[in-house]
């Protein structure tokens, strides 16, 4: 039984890291036009978060190796992920910018767009937008 888990696990490792290489494709691109056009970068913020939390909970948990080590390089993938969209991201006020209109535009959809924050736009719970500033 205790070897059948660890080789469900392995074969969950696997998948794990094909997701965490699967933006690969979408970087290429942002590094070849040196910029990040219309990509977001929240899903690669809130999975480093995720990834790390998972980490943490590998680390304290016993027997915990293949939730670590899967977690630990999906982190560590993430967070190139986050340093390239932070070096190929447009400005800081060309960022505002395409924030506030991209927001007064799905406000005029019918989206709900925060009042005095047109950097961060929530709709059905997601977050679409999402600012760090250098």
């Amino acid at each position: 039984m205790n070897s059948t888990l660890f080789i469900i696990g392995v074969i969950g490792n696997i998948i794990s890291v094909l997701v965490f290489v699967s933006p690969i494709p979408t970087f290429w691109r942002i590094v070849r036009s040196r910029s990040t056009e219309d990509f977001e970068a929240a899903p690669y913020v809130l999975t480093l978060l995720n990834t790390l939390l998972w980490l943490y909970y590998g680390l304290t948990k016993p027997d915990g190796l293949l939730i670590a080590t899967v977690n630990g390089f999906g982190a560590v993938m993430e967070t190139i992920y986050i340093v390239l969209f932070l070096v190929y991201a447009a400005d800081h006020a060309k960022r505002v910018c395409e924030a506030t209109r991209s927001a007064n535009r799905k406000k005029k959809k019918g989206h709900t767009v925060y009042k005095n924050n047109p950097i961060v736009s929530l709709d059905n719970n997601l977050l679409l937008y999402l600012y760090i500033p250098h």
